[in-house]
């Protein structure tokens, strides 16, 4: 890949495309879990603390796939 082509990494959409929100809400979910990812890899040694941090994170994933359903689940099914 291109040095300018990292840059505009990930592709945009037309924000006149009516699944924008989408796009963004799963970008935001994938970038979450992205680092949940490395947080959960660097952990040397497992405690309450740590287990506390990640239960918290999953739960802000959580949040995020459900009101993506919520805004799009009712969408969907109509088509």
């Amino acid at each position: 890949m291109q040095t300018e082509e990292i840059k505009n990494w990930p592709p945009q959409p037309d924000p006149s495309w009516p699944y924008a929100p989408l796009y963004d809400g799963l970008t935001a979910i994938f970038n979450k879990a992205i680092v949940l990812r490395s947080q959960i890899t660097n952990i040397e040694e497992p405690n309450a603390q740590t287990d506390k941090k990640v239960a918290a994170q999953l739960t802000e994933i959580s949040g995020l796939v459900n009101g993506l359903v919520d805004s799009f689940g009712a969408e969907i099914n109509a088509h």
